[in-house]
């Protein structure tokens, strides 16, 4: 967790809007930025979920709290404290034991990582032991790709913070200062800037596997406005198909059918 700073997270719930304009679910889960971390918005049928994921060496349980309140519009609700230890273990297969879920490890949930790593431990594990006969060996390879998984998912997640342009607290400051990242989250930002080519830099990073598909490390780069210098930049291709921005649409279009009428009165 050394190049995460994220430790702690204040949660609590609060109720849709009512009134005479009142509000159902939205179909989407919302990322936030905030003081000295990020806060989830989370629409359930009978509630809204929220939550602050902060770094305690930059804002106290209290104040996260405050700022967590007065973003949600001063609600009632009680709030609770949860710690995040993020990391891994050096092995998910030891002896007769397999590590999976929390006993394995955590990353911050910016990515909604965690039930895919279990998916992914128990498919792996299954394959693994009985291509070895229901012994241990493959035992090394699977640990090994069990841990370069974890490794990539938090490199994408480290870059999120590192990428940031944010000028106004010492947390975004201390982020966008980081440099005690992986030599594979280097690698995918050297291919950015100089333009050489993510996919083969995604290779090397991390050996094959694409957690994140180019065209997902494309979108956090450009999202976050760091491009290369401009003589680097490369026009588009002749013949480039836009995106799909109907079809998007139709998506969410057919996300909102599944809850009652949405008014997206904000407040």
């Amino acid at each position: 967790g050394e190049n995460l700073f994220n430790d702690r997270a204040v949660v609590m719930p609060t109720p849709h809007r009512t009134g005479p304009r009142p509000q159902t679910a939205k179909p989407q889960t919302e990322a936030i930025a905030m003081r000295a971390g990020w806060r989830w918005q989370i629409p359930l049928s009978t509630r809204v979920g929220n939550g602050y994921v902060y770094s305690s060496a930059h804002v106290s349980d209290e104040e996260a709290e405050a700022e967590l309140r007065a973003a949600l519009g001063d609600p009632q609700a009680d709030a609770r404290f949860l710690s995040m230890k993020v990391g891994r273990v050096e092995e998910s297969w030891r002896g007769n034991c397999l590590a999976a879920g929390l006993a394995q490890g955590f990353i911050e949930p910016l990515e909604a990582t965690a039930l895919h790593i279990v998916i992914a431990t128990a498919l792996e594990f299954a394959k693994a032991y009985e291509a070895g006969g229901f012994t241990a060996q493959h035992r090394d390879a699977f640990n090994a790709s069990i841990a370069r998984r974890y490794e990539g998912i938090r490199d994408y997640i480290v870059a999120h913070y590192r990428l940031n342009q944010r000028t106004d607290t010492d947390y975004w400051r201390a982020n966008a200062a980081n440099d005690r990242l992986s030599d594979g989250l280097k690698t995918m930002m050297t291919a950015w800037f100089r333009q050489d080519g993510m996919l083969p830099a995604n290779d090397a990073a991390y050996g094959g596997k694409r957690y994140y598909a180019d065209a997902s490390w494309h979108c956090l780069f450009a999202g976050y406005g760091t491009f290369p210098p401009r003589e680097k930049l490369q026009p588009l291709p002749a013949g480039l198909g836009a995106a799909d921005l109907e079809g998007t649409r139709g998506m969410i279009d057919a996300c909102l059918a599944n809850f009652p009428a949405y008014d997206p009165l904000p407040g």
